[in-house]
């Protein structure tokens, strides 16, 4: 359920969304102003190495301002009347700073630029345009192409139509025409594979069929229809037998859809599948991808189809911590496969994370994030890690360690108390008043961090903690986290601009581009908490 926020220094109720808006409009319009100032633009326009070109800082912080405007008129559904308002807005907000151009030289250099791509981002107009008619203006493209521009159009039109209450019978058949396009491409795309793949010395080439693999992968993610996910068996079971017939000779038999059949491989299985899926890992991952996905969606049944195509032994481990993680281990012989299985050097281009050395991934991978949750040993191997993390600051990888046990702690309290405390020791020795981070971005080990804490600790005392941070001597990040957790309140986002406009080190994206970017989130963000809360309050 939702939470609604508590205030952060008062013992008052937070502001109503209405409350809100006003305050919202009391922003806009300073910032407003502020931007039509020949003074703000000599400074947005100075070169920046944070960006390329003279007029990205402009055209974000007119894009910021309006789409804040936009937050005026907001409602959990409806667009229509706010991209009206905003569109208005924007006409008049371009027409103040190209009044400016006169007396700056440099503006009226960029300003026809400034102009487009304002409109561009802002992305006010939906194209409600038929496939056909796509089809037919896209011309003769790349197919590839084609099927991406089918992809973003159709999720683009599906958002409209539900923000505006739900398709209509005539706007659903141009969703189901856009999705049969890309089933043509699709189709041309694997028959295409096949005869490729008919050739033995094609066959060799196995990492062509990621391309084809990701998109049939993302047609189903998109239809979410059976006749889809057929498309992904057959493409995954072409792509299966050439691995095999290629690398290892044979193709064996598919494994049992029957969990109660499951058993670890032999030594001479590990070593066939290890060989015929050398240098393919990224064919790997879509396959277990879409493995986690269906888990995910409640869809355990196919979970099992598409399983059965991965080769790799480590990625079938990790497989494995999936359906024991989603509780979909009935017999309890997926996590006992899971348990046994020993990471060797032969597994090193599925198990590395980047560049660093073997030894550091083989203590943080991903298959022991999710034997944590199970296996006393690799989780106290995870607090430790992360206690010492805390101890050096040493950050090699302890974003995925906090991860892995911040899934652990959904899956069982086992040393639930232990893991809260190395947390506790991580967050303590990055989140201070005084910070050696530049006040740009919130850390995402802070972030982990945080949320275990709140969701699994004491989150009172969380919360207190922060609390008493901020009162002390508030850093970027802490006055950041404690918008993001606590009621909007104008005093501390105040607190939030004085320590940017202060900031000296050195950093290039101009304050008034970070301010309005801060503002923008934690301020439309707590609308859409207010309108929540509204709602729930209401029944």
């Amino acid at each position: 359920m939702f939470q609604p926020p508590r205030p952060l220094l008062y013992n008052t109720a937070p502001l109503t969304s209405q409350q809100l808006k006003e305050l919202l409009k009391e922003y806009v319009q300073h910032y407003r102003e502020l931007l039509c100032t020949p003074d703000t633009m000599k400074q947005l326009l100075r070169p920046h190495s944070y960006s390329g070109a003279k007029a990205d800082e402009v055209v974000d912080a007119v894009v910021d301002i309006v789409n804040m405007w936009g937050y005026y008129f907001y409602q959990p559904t409806g667009k229509t009347a706010a991209n009206q308002e905003k569109k208005r807005f924007a006409q008049q907000l371009l027409h103040d700073i190209r009044a400016m151009v006169d007396e700056i030289p440099d503006l009226a250099k960029v300003m026809p630029e400034i102009e487009e791509t304002v409109w561009q981002k802002l992305d006010l107009e939906v194209n409600q345009q038929s496939a056909e008619s796509l089809v037919a203006e896209a011309g003769d493209i790349d197919r590839k192409e084609l099927f991406d521009r089918l992809a973003t159009h159709y999720v683009q039109l599906n958002e409209y139509y539900d923000s505006e209450g739900g398709a209509t019978a005539e706007q659903k058949e141009q969703l189901d025409d856009i999705v049969q396009h890309m089933r043509t491409i699709i189709d041309e795309n694997i028959a295409a594979k096949r005869k490729m793949f008919a050739n033995r010395y094609w066959s060799v080439a196995a990492e062509t069929l990621y391309k084809a693999l990701f998109l049939t992968s993302r047609l189903y993610h998109i239809s979410g229809a059976d006749e889809d996910f057929e498309r992904v068996l057959n493409l995954a079971s072409l792509y299966r037998t050439a691995m095999y017939s290629t690398l290892g000779g044979s193709v064996p038999a598919l494994p049992s859809l029957d969990d109660a059949d499951i058993v670890p491989l032999s030594q001479a299985e590990l070593k066939r599948d290890r060989k015929a899926s050398t240098y393919i890992y990224d064919v790997e991952f879509v396959v277990l991808s879409l493995v986690e996905d269906c888990l995910r969606e409640g869809q355990p049944d196919k979970a099992r189809q598409i399983e059965r195509y991965l080769i790799n032994p480590y990625m079938r481990a990790v497989a494995d911590t999936y359906y024991v993680l989603n509780h979909e281990d009935p017999t309890g012989k997926r996590q006992k496969r899971a348990a046994a299985y020993v990471i060797e050097r032969e597994d090193i281009a599925y198990v590395k994370h980047g560049d660093e050395d073997i030894d550091d991934e083989i203590v943080i991978n991903e298959l022991d994030d999710g034997r944590v949750a199970f296996d006393e040993e690799i989780r106290r191997r995870y607090i430790a890690y992360v206690r010492q993390s805390a101890a050096t600051g040493k950050n090699n990888h302890v974003i995925l360690a906090l991860g892995a046990l911040q899934q652990c702690c959904e899956y069982t309290n086992r040393d639930r108390t232990a893991i809260c405390q190395a947390v506790w020791e991580k967050l303590q020795s990055t989140l201070r008043p005084t910070e050696w981070r530049h006040p740009v971005i919130i850390s995402a080990e802070q972030s982990e961090c945080l949320y275990l804490l709140w969701r699994y600790d004491d989150a009172d005392k969380v919360d207190n903690w922060l609390r008493q941070l901020y009162m002390n001597d508030p850093s970027y990040n802490i006055v950041k986290f404690c918008l993001l957790r606590f009621a909007f309140d104008p005093k501390v986002f105040a607190t939030l601009e004085d320590i940017i406009m202060k900031d000296t080190t050195g950093h290039l994206q101009p304050k008034l581009g970070r301010i309005l970017k801060d503002l923008r989130f934690y301020l439309c963000r707590a609308i859409e908490d207010a309108f929540q809360c509204e709602k729930q309050i209401k029944g």
